[in-house]
């Protein structure tokens, strides 16, 4: 009868263990397809950065369009977005002409200077500082997961 209950209890510890290099397997896969989305979104995002130019400089444009006395809010904005940036409507003070008047924060040395290059660089630099750093981070936690679960598999495979 003991040769027979170790049989038992052998045959279940294999199961365990061949039960387990299936999950280990599957959790290396699952980081895998993870790292790869989270790969595709940072070249998506690097292709799409033209047309966030573009959003950037309409954004702009419908600032100007706004900026009045009954869009505080907007004119707020764009005053703090002219004088941080040392700039004048998305493309220049004549964005105003349809306003027909140049506000405050134009300062007349920079009324040729659009606002949309230097803004759309502004958040550019800080964005790409905070997103590589986050995908760098989250690479190094997937990359670990992957080599972790794999050397657990091996280490069950060759118990087995």
């Amino acid at each position: 009868m003991p040769t027979g209950k170790s049989k038992t209890t052998h045959e279940i510890r294999r199961w365990n263990q061949a039960v387990f290099s299936v999950i280990t397997r599957s959790f290396f896969i699952l980081l895998f397809i993870i790292f790869a989305i989270l790969l595709g979104f940072g070249i998506f995002a690097v292709v799409v950065k033209d047309s966030l130019k573009d959003e950037v400089r309409e954004m702009l444009k419908r600032g100007v369009d706004k900026y009045d006395a009954n869009n505080p809010e907007t004119t707020d904005v764009m005053d703090a977005i002219q004088t941080n940036f040392h700039c004048c409507g998305a493309d220049g003070s004549m964005d105003y002409e349809k306003t027909k008047n140049v506000p405050d924060s134009c300062q007349p040395e920079y009324r040729s200077v659009g606002c949309a290059d230097g803004f759309f660089e502004y958040i550019a630099e800080h964005l790409i500082i905070v997103a590589a750093g986050v995908a760098i981070a989250l690479a190094i936690v997937l990359i670990l997961g992957m080599i972790f679960s794999m050397v657990l598999c091996c280490a069950l495979r060759d118990q087995v």
